[in-house]
C-alpha cells in the first residue's frame, strides 16, 4: 500500500524514510546530473553532491528507476531527448533534430511506465 503525504520531503528523508525523486536523465558537461529545480533541486541542495550519484548511476544503468544514494530513489520522468519541439517547457534558440529531455515538459506515460515496473 502506498501512503500519499503533503510533507517536507527533507524531514522524510531525516527519520529515514526512502524518498522517490523525479529525474530527467540528462548529464552535463562537467559530469554532474541536472538537478536544478522542485525536489531535485531541494534534495540536491540538501545533500551535495547528489547529482553526481545521480549521474553516476545514470551513466551505469541508463536512465533507470533506481537507487543512487542512502534511502534515495531516482525517478525518471522526461526522456533523454526530445524530437518534437512542441513538447518543450521553453522554445530554445536553436533549431535542431533532437532537443535535451531537461527541456521537455515531464512525460506522464514514463511514470506510468515506471510505477508499473
Amino acid at each position: 500500500m502506498i501512503n500519499i503525504i503533503q510533507t517536507d520531503i527533507i524531514e522524510v528523508y531525516k527519520k529515514g524514510n526512502y524518498v522517490c525523486i523525479p529525474t530527467n536523465g540528462f548529464v552535463k558537461k562537467d559530469g554532474r546530473a541536472v538537478m536544478g529545480a522542485g525536489v531535485a533541486k531541494v534534495m540536491n541542495d540538501y545533500i551535495p553532491g547528489l547529482d553526481t550519484h545521480l549521474s553516476n548511476h545514470i551513466k551505469e544503468n541508463g536512465h533507470k528507476t533506481g537507487i543512487i544514494y542512502e534511502r534515495i530513489i531516482s525517478f525518471p520522468t522526461k526522456p533523454v531527448y526530445c524530437t518534437n519541439k512542441k513538447d518543450l517547457i521553453k522554445q530554445p534558440k536553436f533549431e535542431s533534430k533532437y532537443y535535451p529531455g531537461f527541456l521537455s515538459i515531464v512525460q506522464l506515460i514514463l511514470c506510468k511506465i515506471f510505477i508499473l515496473l
